[in-house]
């Protein structure tokens, strides 16, 4: 269907999640308008958005405290907090690796254990690129994830009149004109690089066979998936190292793995809240 009607969609489905599972009838204001929407919760003022986490979360968790939220992370249908209830309690356990591997159909040995792993993950001030979650194995594959929900498109117009922002053309010459220069991507040119900036500036990180950027989002959300088809296309060599991950798969998936286990309750509870 049409992205902006996935979206709709959702938001029915997320004001109905709040009154009838959270039992939380007040409604949310939207930046600084004057108007209140069913799905987005009273809001939190930069707090931990207690009520967005699902049942399972742990919400003293240590890891939960050193995470910068989004400035709409009390809206129910946020794709970082999304993020963070599919994954959290799942990195704890090798199930998260069973998961990821039959996911992205990514080879990785059966003795690889996670090294590193963080959300919101901030390689260099100079790009502002901030990973949903990122993930470096042992065996030295390296995971850039991308979460999308019912965003209406990737963002990031970096031109003015058909001119590319000042800005934009410092940054290039500044940083990226050299950093491209060691990455596997196919587009280099400073055009055709900001011209889907967003998606672009994430494949940049694929700089061996063992990187992979992982863009999970709702299949459903036509318009998003085909943009991002549309662009990543346009990178071949790459073909490899990029997986496109539909989050009702990615949830079956989940519950299928965990089944006879005590994440599979928590499967269910992604599930009931996230996918319509």
């Amino acid at each position: 269907m049409k992205t902006t009607d996935y979206r709709e969609k959702v938001i029915q489905h997320m004001e109905n999640y709040k009154k009838n599972f959270l039992g939380i009838t007040a409604k949310g204001a939207y930046k600084n308008s004057y108007s209140n929407y069913g799905h987005i919760l009273p809001s939190t003022n930069g707090e931990i958005p207690i009520y967005n986490f699902l049942p399972s979360i742990d919400i003293h968790e240590e890891r939960l405290k050193k995470i910068k939220y989004h400035q709409y992370a009390h809206h129910l249908n946020s794709s970082q907090l999304m993020c963070i209830n599919f994954f959290l309690p799942l990195i704890k356990d090798n199930i998260f690796l069973k998961i990821l591997k039959v996911a992205t159909n990514v080879e990785f040995g059966s003795d690889a254990e996670v090294k590193e792993i963080e959300f919101e993950k901030s390689f260099k001030a100079s790009d502002n690129t901030n990973f949903d979650l990122f993930l470096e194995l042992s065996t030295g594959e390296k995971f850039y994830f991308e979460i999308k929900y019912t965003e209406q498109n990737f963002g990031g117009n970096c031109y003015v009149n058909g001119s590319l922002k000042g800005k934009y053309q410092n940054k290039y010459y500044d940083y990226y004109e050299k950093y491209l220069q060691d990455s596997l991507m196919d587009i280099k040119s400073k055009n055709d690089f900001f011209e889907n900036y967003q998606i672009n500036r994430n494949l940049s990180y694929i700089k061996s066979d063992n990187d992979y950027v992982i863009f999970i989002l709702p299949f459903d959300s036509e318009d998003l998936l085909s943009e991002l088809k549309n662009i990543v296309s346009k990178n071949i060599s790459l073909k490899n190292q990029v997986k496109i991950v539909d989050w009702s798969e990615l949830c079956k998936i989940a519950l299928a793995e965990s089944r006879d286990t005590i994440f599979h309750q928590h499967s269910n509870l992604f599930k009931d809240k996230y996918i319509i």
